[in-house]
Order: structure tokens, then C-alpha cells, then sequence
């Protein structure tokens, strides 16, 4: 294989591999969850200039400061980001709008797992 190959199949991975992980913490639910991805999107929300134009450099693969937050706060509420097929069976899993604006893959969004509410 020629090195232009392999880095197109290490590029393919590097992508394929970030789509598919979930906030998940053992004893929680789908719902409970939800509530607190909203906590920390809106605590994000706050921390923004309201009066600053859209910068697109916070999309950043490299740097990507909106995920950063995101994985952070989500561990301080005792969350793991955990991959899909490390998910327990007996879990729901949402994943995110793989089309959400600007670019889908320059996002490194999580999708949501927990419990079902009986």
C-alpha cells in the first residue's frame, strides 16, 4: 500500500471512531441524563458573549472548546463517556443530530445512555 492509502484509512478511523460514544453513568436514566446534558449546554450558553459573532474556529477539531466544556462538565456530574459497544444491553442509547450544523464531523458530540424509567 502506498502512504497516501494509509493515511485515507487512518483518517476514515480517526472519524468512524469518535461518532459512536454516550454519556453514560451506571444507575441513571435515558431522562435523567438528558436533564443533565441541558445543564451543561446552558451552563456553555452562559459563558458565551452574546454580542460576539458566530467563530467558527470554536468547531476546531484540533482545539474544539464546545466538546471540551461538554466532557467536562459531564464527568463532574459523574458521567463516563463510554462506547457504544461497552454499553451495557439493557441500556437505551440516543445518539446525537449527526447533522448539526456547521459540520458533523468537526463536532465531537455524544449521545446519551441510560435506563429506561419503569
Amino acid at each position: 500500500m502506498n502512504r497516501r492509502m494509509i493515511a485515507v484509512m487512518l483518517a476514515s478511523a480517526w472519524l468512524l471512531a469518535g461518532c459512536s460514544r454516550h454519556y453514560y453513568q451506571e444507575g441513571k436514566t435515558i431522562e435523567e441524563c438528558r436533564q443533565s446534558c441541558k445543564e451543561c449546554a446552558a451552563k456553555f450558553k452562559k459563558l458565551q458573549d452574546p454580542n460576539a459573532p458566530e467563530e467558527l474556529g470554536r468547531y476546531n477539531v484540533s482545539y474544539n472548546y464546545e466538546g471540551k466544556f461538554m466532557d467536562a462538565c459531564m464527568r463532574e456530574k459523574g458521567y463516563r463517556i463510554v462506547a457504544e459497544n461497552k454499553l451495557p444491553l439493557d441500556v437505551r442509547r440516543e445518539k446525537p443530530d449527526p447533522w448539526t450544523p456547521p459540520w458533523p464531523w468537526t463536532r465531537s458530540q455524544r449521545g446519551l445512555a441510560g435506563t429506561l424509567v419503569e
